[in-house]
């Protein structure tokens, strides 16, 4: 049933009695401009143009300026500093120079609320994953989402599981079992790419001599295929502390580097782009971080191409 809210329907096209106030887990849902607790009977949903639900209190459904002071305070408690612009529309509005002004303040809190939101999490994701790093499942697990490395269905999945473990901190004692399984299986692949021949020992040494960090690269095309205009590499340390390089090529994942003059070909490469310019060239253009290949999710990240924790060490 239809309930007449004019400061709802200023900008939502249907305003309904809310029939659920607790999620699907049991918790309860909140207002989401003053984040007070929805009541049974009393709430309201609202329906924009997109086709998103939201929830508000009925003191929010019936009131503007109630909407306006309760972002405001979320926001205080957040630590947001609200922009000049933003206090001016706010201003106009209390001063009832329009509702207009007011839906366009309205906006850009709520927009300044998420981002905070997302930023916190953010946050949050960092700490678990600088915790995690030393944690032989979840390293292994990383390893696992390198694209090539295993099947696309076990990275797939490894991607799923060390995604969660950032996110929830956790995986549940169900979940562990397959991440074990699939760091294992990671490992040993790995340890089977292995380059050993008879210049390795020289290769070893330009990588070293050149101050190349274990991660991923990029420089303009070095090789024979013409049609390329980017070469990707992966520079590693073996068991024995030998450092190798790896030649990624597309749609194969990772294959053993081309050759003595090849390799010597992209180190140079990378030494005259620059060490850390070819491993945010190669973030940048794959979308993962040059360090520990994890998908960079946000835009500060991707157009470093490095994540957040990586980023500190």
């Amino acid at each position: 049933m239809s309930t007449p809210t004019t400061a709802l329907h200023a900008e939502y096209d249907r305003v309904i009695t809310a029939r659920f106030v607790t999620k699907r887990d049991g918790s309860p849902m909140h207002c989401i401009t003053c984040n007070a607790t929805l009541v049974q009977g009393t709430a309201l949903a609202a329906v924009n143009s997109a086709k998103q639900w939201h929830s508000y209190c009925p003191d929010c459904a019936a009131d503007m300026a109630v909407q306006i002071r309760g972002l405001f305070a979320r926001l205080i408690e957040m630590g947001v500093t609200v922009p000049d612009a933003t206090q001016d529309l706010v201003r106009a509005f209390l001063a009832a120079e329009g509702a207009n002004t007011f839906l366009a303040a309205k906006r850009a809190l709520m927009a300044l609320r998420d981002d905070a939101g997302k930023a916190a999490a953010e946050a949050v994701r960092a700490e678990r994953v600088a915790a995690l790093q030393g944690d032989p499942v979840f390293t292994g697990l990383a390893l696992a989402t390198t694209p090539g490395l295993l099947s696309e269905r076990d990275r797939s999945f490894a991607e799923s599981l060390a995604t969660q473990w950032e996110q929830k901190g956790r995986l549940s004692e169900r979940q562990m079992p397959y991440a074990i399984k699939l760091a294992d299986k990671a490992r040993k692949a790995d340890a089977k790419g292995t380059v050993t021949l008879d210049w390795t020992a020289e290769v070893s040494a330009t990588i070293e001599g050149f101050g190349l960090r274990d991660g991923y690269y990029a420089v303009d095309h070095v090789g024979t295929i013409d049609h390329q205009d980017t070469t990707f590499v992966r520079v590693l340390t073996g068991d024995k502390g030998v450092r190798y390089m790896r030649h990624i090529v597309g749609g194969q994942g990772e294959t053993p580097a081309g050759g003595l003059d090849w390799c010597h070909k992209v180190l140079a490469a990378i030494r005259a782009q620059g060490v850390d310019e070819s491993m945010y060239r190669y973030g940048r253009q794959i979308g993962r971080c040059c360090l520990c290949h994890r998908p960079l999710t946000d835009l500060p990240s991707r157009q470093a191409g490095i994540g957040p924790v990586c980023g500190a060490r």
